[in-house]
């Protein structure tokens, strides 16, 4: 069975403490825009080398299955 453990937390005092800016707030949150934006265009060659394995993929699959289907269409036909 498990102990439960609880821990003490020293308050903290908000005197202490000097107050956030807008203008700190904002760099703050453009700072990690930008970090997440960076993070996102790093996975953009990755993404486009899977795209283009797909569709080359796709490609020659409808390739051959109309030419298959020619052929059983004219099998048929005949």
């Amino acid at each position: 069975m498990r102990e439960i453990v609880h821990r003490v937390v020293p308050s903290r005092s908000r005197a202490a403490e000097a107050p956030i800016t807008s203008q700190e707030a904002w760099g703050s949150l453009r700072g990690h825009a930008v970090h997440r934006a960076h993070e996102a265009l790093d996975e953009v060659p990755g993404l486009l080398r899977g795209l283009k394995t797909f569709l080359l993929v796709g490609s020659i699959t409808m390739a051959a299955f109309a030419a298959a289907m020619v052929v059983v269409l004219w099998r048929a036909a005949r």
